[in-house]
């Protein structure tokens, strides 16, 4: 297997440990920013080394081709360093002032990070849901982070069983697409005819309801006003903008 495929991924998940290890390590006072700019200067590394990856000729793959690194999806990685770099830029007075576990909230953020990333290479519907669950299951906490807050509370439970719906729904269309085309690959799904019967138009059908659900696509975006107004607002800013362009993606 190609691990410089997933060289973006490994080095997120290296400086998330690393966050962790600081908020463990480090006194309480001394760590309140510490961490923050220890994480920007850590993306801004990340978004060095992608540049490094462009290539003219075939691109990279990784676990037999299910996950897929070309130019395409390094474009996307790079849009969501350059927006989680300045949420967190923009969080820093934020998360001294108002949230208890600072540590940890950097620690979601870039977890989020890792599952847009994945959702950028995926080849197949089971590693899209892997990213798209791990980008939406650091949100679901993210969106409540001020503990103290009422209506953080309240969005995040609504975002949370507004989530579990749509997950369900999006797998059971996924199970049908797979009864319908004998494959989650993208490429072969797409080549077999047999996706037209009722029974692969109904698994597509479930499957885009259940992304439109999770990215709040008209008409499915009734949770979206309140859990906006309750998250904390960088992450409402992330939200819009990077769950967003990861469902594009």
């Amino acid at each position: 297997m190609n691990f410089w495929a997933i060289g973006t991924e490994i080095e997120i998940v290296v400086l998330m440990l690393i966050t962790l290890a600081m908020d463990l390590l480090l006194p309480r006072e001394a760590s309140r920013r510490n961490i923050g700019y220890v994480v920007l200067v850590g993306l801004a590394a990340i978004l060095i080394y992608t540049f490094g990856q462009y290539h003219i000729g075939p691109s990279m793959t990784f676990f037999g081709g299910l996950f897929f690194v070309d130019n395409y999806a390094l474009f996307f990685k790079q849009l969501f360093l350059v927006g989680m770099f300045f949420t967190i830029l923009f969080s820093l007075e934020y998360a001294e002032k108002l949230l208890r576990y600072r540590g940890e909230f950097y620690a979601l953020l870039l977890s989020a990070l890792l599952g847009m990333c994945v959702m950028a290479s995926a080849n197949d519907f089971v590693t899209t849901f892997v990213g798209l669950e791990l980008m939406t299951v650091s949100f679901y906490i993210l969106v409540g982070a001020r503990m103290t807050s009422a209506d953080s509370s309240e969005a995040a439970v609504k975002y949370l069983i507004v989530g579990a719906g749509s997950t369900a729904v999006m797998l059971y269309g996924m199970s049908l697409v797979y009864g319908a085309a004998g494959s989650l690959v993208f490429s072969e799904v797409c080549r077999n005819v047999l996706l037209f019967y009722a029974a692969g138009l109904a698994g597509v059908v479930m499957v885009i309801i259940g992304f439109f659900f999770k990215l709040s696509v008209i008409p499915f975006h009734m949770w979206a006003p309140d859990v906006y107004q309750g998250a904390p607002t960088p992450v409402t800013a992330l939200l819009a903008m990077g769950s967003k362009a990861a469902g594009i993606a």
